[in-house]
C-alpha cells in the first residue's frame, strides 16, 4: 500500500522494518536504483 511519509506515527514495526530493508538494498545496490525516477518529473 502507497503510504505517505508525514509522520511515522501511524506506521507498524513491520512497515518500518520493510522501509530500512529495502534502504539497504539500495544503499547495497544503488545502479539497481539509478532509473527509478526517471521520466516522473
Amino acid at each position: 500500500m502507497k503510504q505517505d511519509l508525514l509522520t511515522f506515527a501511524n506506521w507498524t514495526p513491520e512497515q518500518m522494518q520493510e522501509l530500512l530493508s529495502l534502504a539497504v538494498q539500495i544503499k547495497q545496490a544503488p545502479q539497481a536504483y539509478s532509473q527509478a525516477l526517471a521520466g516522473k518529473s
